[in-house]
């Protein structure tokens, strides 16, 4: 039988930089958006990494609206959540495909298709700092 112990792995890096999750509620009855909108709801530090995100519908959207969630500049965390989907209905991306913030930047919404009138959705990531892990080399191998 295993125990917890098999499990854990170690390693370097800052012990004050973990993994950190993060949320932003679209209150689309709050906030006017037409088509193609952009909303900056994130700043991400430099050397940042999301390794998921995913997003819940809290009140479903009276128009066949999508919304993409990633980078600026176009690269993807999640794309076409369905803003008239059910109440309830939640989604997340892989973290097969994470996604680096090597300088300063934003995780954006743009809104596509249509007026998202009324709705409200949640969107969350999970990611960390990884600062230090680019300037030390403990893996170096000495002879």
């Amino acid at each position: 039988m295993s125990t917890i112990a098999t499990y854990m792995k170690t390693g370097s890096g800052s012990p004050n930089r973990g993994a950190q999750m993060d949320q932003f509620i679209m209150d689309f009855s709050v906030v006017n958006v037409t088509q193609n909108d952009i909303h900056k709801i994130f700043q991400c530090p430099e050397d940042y990494i999301v390794i998921e995100a995913g997003y819940e519908i809290l009140i479903s959207g009276t128009a066949s609206a999508t919304l993409d969630l990633g980078k600026a500049g176009g690269t993807e965390l999640l794309s076409g959540i369905a803003l008239d989907a059910a109440v309830g209905t939640k989604g997340a991306g892989s973290a097969a495909n994470p996604v680096f913030f090597s300088d300063s930047d934003t995780i954006d919404a743009q809104v596509a298709g249509a007026t998202a009138i009324l709705g409200k959705v949640r969107v969350w990531w999970v990611g960390c700092d990884v600062t230090e892990l680019n300037t030390v080399n403990d893996f170096a191998l000495t002879s």
